[in-house]
């Protein structure tokens, strides 16, 4: 008897963390959507690169919860009805409404816990990534009616009618920001490809005409999410920051070849519909709390500090630019650049490292040289786009030089 009140109060135990488990693994899928709902009243509190990074940190976390769940329900009433695991799981899944495609659920989820794995470790493609989450989204539907169904906890009252409003907030934020809002505006203003213009062997540029777009909000230094309506990327979606100061004529992204993908964007043709979602982020000079400026590039990171440079240039700014690349060959824009500093040379800096024939600066961009450079940089508002491990390294070099962290910003290239 004694041994049989012990694995009862077990159970009892086990089935609370269970119960547990699967409303936190419930209210953490929620919010994983709403981060990636590309919300505008979200974004722009945070920035949809930062939110990008929360959700990759709680995809390591949500496993756990859907593991734990259904593991300890089944352990728990067994111990409670003294029967074995497996008939305790048959018998939920007989016998209560919902479970059988909780069931299928589970199993989509952890298709989808190993293939994030994947993506992580092997670094998969962009489109493998995207994919997943469509199947998260068809998974959380196929769940959610075992919730209510027979959730001990939602069963009547408010925490019922809580856990609807969560669900039908979070999936209207995902239908209006993430579908509906994007075709909207891309049917009003009839984005299409004006032109592609090469600048280099590795780099293109893509100008984006529409209607109205003087009347489209965009801010330098942000980015787009875009579509291109063709045969070969219809079906794919990628970010791309403005590479040109907001004019009202067109929209510009500035491309290099980084994969699959990217290597044949010099291939559209004037005329391509473009369904674009966007603006995002908010990498803008709306952040800055000084007067001036410092803006630090690293290769293709130059597009969203290139569209900060030129509105900066045309508000007579105090602005400092230092460009990292490995030749000359590699540099893009120059033109551009030469004419928004044409009135003050000395205040933009190309540092290449691996040019022998190069005259200016050499090596990478360090503390020495931004110290050397921009002399009053603790003055100033600090911009930094690039490469991973340039701007990992740039941003400790700033806080070793006692740069207020309020005033430096930083993008990612990477959702």
């Amino acid at each position: 008897m004694d041994w049989y009140m012990e694995s009862y109060s077990f159970g009892l135990v086990f089935k609370s963390i269970a119960n547990l488990a699967g409303l936190l693994a419930a209210f953490l899928v929620l919010l994983q959507i709403l981060l990636v709902s590309r919300a505008k009243w979200l974004e722009g509190f945070f920035g949809l690169d930062k939110l990008s990074r929360w959700h990759h940190i709680f995809g390591f976390l949500i496993p756990v919860f859907i593991i734990v769940h259904p593991v300890l329900l089944v352990v728990g009433a067994s111990m409670i009805g003294k029967t074995r695991p497996w008939a305790q799981f048959m018998g939920y899944v007989n016998y209560y409404e919902g479970v059988p495609a909780a069931a299928v659920s589970f199993l989509l989820f952890l298709l989808l816990i190993g293939l994030s794995v994947l993506i992580v470790y092997k670094k998969l493609k962009y489109e493998t990534w995207y994919f997943t989450h469509v199947f998260m989204y068809a998974a959380v539907l196929l769940a959610m009616g075992h919730q209510f169904s027979v959730g001990s906890d939602l069963q009547a009252g408010w925490p019922r009618y809580y856990w609807m409003g969560l669900y039908i907030f979070t999936f209207a934020n995902l239908v209006i920001y993430r579908f509906w809002r994007p075709a909207y505006q891309s049917i009003k203003h009839a984005f299409r490809v004006q032109k592609v213009v090469v600048e280099n062997q590795d780099c293109v540029s893509i100008y984006i005409a529409g209607r109205g777009l003087n009347g489209f909000k965009v801010k330098p230094g942000q980015f787009f999410i875009m579509r291109f309506l063709d045969k070969h990327r219809w079906w794919q979606a990628h970010p791309f920051s403005l590479s040109c100061a907001p004019n009202g004529q067109y929209l510009r992204i500035t491309v290099k070849n980084l994969g699959d993908y990217t290597s044949r964007m010099r291939e559209l043709r004037p005329g391509t519909r473009v369904v674009v979602d966007g603006p995002h982020g908010v990498f803008t000079p709306d952040q800055a709390i000084t007067s001036k400026y410092l803006l630090i590039a690293g290769g293709i990171g130059l597009t969203p500090l290139m569209s900060m440079a030129q509105e900066l240039a045309k508000e007579n700014q105090d602005v400092i630019f230092l460009r990292g690349a490995r030749t000359q060959q590699d540099l893009i824009l120059t033109h551009e650049l030469n004419e928004i500093f044409k009135q003050s040379p000395n205040s933009r800096h190309d540092v290449l490292s691996h040019d022998e024939a190069w005259l200016g600066e050499r090596g990478v961009i360090d503390l020495e040289k931004i110290e050397r450079l921009a002399p009053d940089l603790r003055q100033r508002d600090i911009y930094v786009c690039g490469p991973s491990i340039m701007m990992k390294n740039i941003l400790h070099a700033l806080k070793q030089a006692g740069v207020p962290k309020r005033q430096i910003h930083f993008e990612k290239f990477s959702l």
